[in-house]
């Protein structure tokens, strides 16, 4: 598709142009260029989108009328969507935005992060010490550059884009990220040519059309080891890279932090560069476990082509998605553990999921929409293992 248009509800939007005015900032609508951008904008916004007051920004090709904003919130994909966003913004404070607590939040996890990585240049890497530098990378990728690249930390894009930053530190890239989760996974969460995180052949098969080969009959084994070389493969995977100068920079400066303590340490080099792995192991490992178990567990709901035009936005997002735990862990999490109420609600901060989480719930009781939450992450872990067993054997 055209990446000089951005297309809402078959309205055709001159992209160049409306993203100098987009509140949000131009980022937003640079990455949804040249695709339908309908369900991220009401996902996002929770509300209609007001074609009314946008006229001057349609595309010079756009000839068709634009529906109203009854027609949007009464159409049966998004009815029961609508319904329940009418109920949230009536109970999340600032617009969704993060409260205080979550800036000292946010201060606490990076103080800590950066305390270690100075203590470990300065007196040499401490193998215990890694893995828990590993551990808050993690925090940082789920509670900072989670909320900040979702526009969800402040309505103000520059703090959005400093927290989002935070990927990079952690040796990601930001762009690539946005790319992968907020308009392909989010958007088409679980379809099985269009989701990008269920795809995983050769390797994997994560749902019932992939083809199956004799190495998946251990899948659910492998998986757990592999993914101790998610976090490696994310920091040098080069060909993913961005070259936004924001990117780039920030990708210097994660490099030299690896070749600094080499330089400073080389008489204890062996150790040095396994305490990194280390890092780099534990961080991923720890990030996509969570992402893994949160997608993939018995009963899971996939969708095709045919279910984008048939099945409503809220139960494709609800089925295709399960909650663990709780508020304890939410608050280490980022709130990913709310995986239902993140894939609805994308631009509320994490703070609130534990809040809206009963309210979302029965409203799907309501609906007759599944709604799966596990009590534990074992139960969780226990029900991924068996879903990737199955699909392994038959």
């Amino acid at each position: 598709m055209n990446k000089d248009i951005i297309i809402v509800n078959g309205m055709r939007y001159d992209a160049a142009k409306f993203k100098k005015y987009h509140p949000g900032g131009s980022l937003f609508i640079e990455v949804f260029a040249g695709t339908d951008a309908t369900e991220a904008f009401y996902t996002y916004h929770r509300k209609a989108f007001n074609h009314s007051k946008l006229t001057t920004f349609r595309h010079k090709e756009q000839t068709h009328k634009a529906p109203t904003n009854k027609a949007q919130t009464t159409d049966k994909l998004y009815k029961d969507f609508f319904e329940l966003a009418q109920i949230i913004n009536s109970v999340v404070p600032n617009q969704g935005f993060a409260p205080t607590a979550y800036y000292v939040k946010v201060f606490g996890i990076l103080f800590i992060a950066v305390s270690l990585e100075l203590y470990m240049l300065y007196f040499g890497k401490d193998y215990m010490l890694s893995i828990l530098l590993g551990l808050f990378f993690a925090f940082i990728g789920l509670n900072i550059q989670h909320d900040g690249n979702h526009g969800a930390v402040s309505s103000n894009p520059t703090i959005n884009f400093w927290m989002g930053l935070t990927q990079n530190y952690i040796g990601g890239d930001y762009m690539s990220w946005i790319e992968q989760h907020d308009v392909q996974h989010h958007i088409v969460t679980n379809h099985y040519t269009k989701d990008p995180d269920i795809s995983g052949e050769p390797l994997f098969r994560f749902h019932e059309r992939d083809r199956r080969n004799p190495s998946h009959r251990y899948q659910h084994i492998y998986l757990w080891i592999l993914e101790l070389l998610y976090g490696i493969y994310v920091v040098f995977a080069v060909d993913k890279l961005q070259t936004h100068f924001s990117n780039i920079c920030m990708k210097l400066f994660f490099m030299s932090r690896l070749v600094l303590p080499l330089m400073l340490h080389s008489d204890e080099l062996t150790k040095q560069i396994v305490c990194t792995l280390l890092t780099f192991m534990t961080g991923g490992f720890y990030l996509s476990f969570f992402f893994i178990i949160s997608h993939n567990f018995e009963n899971v709901r996939h969708f095709d082509d045919a279910d984008l035009k048939n099945v409503s936005l809220l139960q494709r997002q609800v089925e295709s998605s399960s909650n663990v735990g709780g508020s304890v862990l939410g608050f280490m999490n980022g709130g990913l553990n709310y995986q239902i109420e993140h894939h609805l609600f994308p631009r509320i901060s994490h703070w609130y999921y534990p809040q809206i989480a009963p309210i979302v719930a029965g409203f799907c009781k309501q609906k007759g929409i599944k709604y799966v939450h596990f009590n534990s992450i074992g139960d969780n872990f226990v029900s991924t293992v068996r879903y990737l067993y199955n699909l392994g054997h038959h």
